[in-house]
């Protein structure tokens, strides 16, 4: 026969069968939780003018004094004439 546990009425088994139980549950209730989170979109790493305004909120004019004063540069890809932000730098310099 298992030992008596202080202040309780149970035995040393009853009581390890009841803590298994409630950390049973808790662990299903998360599990249960972690399932429902929609997992967060990829953000991209590079952006266009106009991802940079509505990611950002700003508007045209802010963008072109942030480049005026090369706090925020620009890029030039292979991928024809348009220029491209990088969204580490970007975030620096929002946050």
């Amino acid at each position: 026969m298992g030992k008596q546990i202080t202040g309780f009425s149970l035995n040393e088994e009853e009581f390890k069968d009841m803590i298994r139980e409630v950390i049973t549950d808790e662990l299903n209730s998360f599990f249960d939780r972690i399932q429902k989170i929609k997992p967060q979109p990829q953000k991209k790493e590079k952006m266009t003018r106009q991802e940079v305004m509505e990611e950002y909120n700003i508007g045209s004019t802010t963008l072109y004094n942030l480049e005026k004063k090369k706090k925020i540069v620009p890029r030039k890809f292979l991928e024809g004439r348009r220029y491209y932000y990088f969204r580490d730098e970007l975030d620096r310099h929002f946050k």
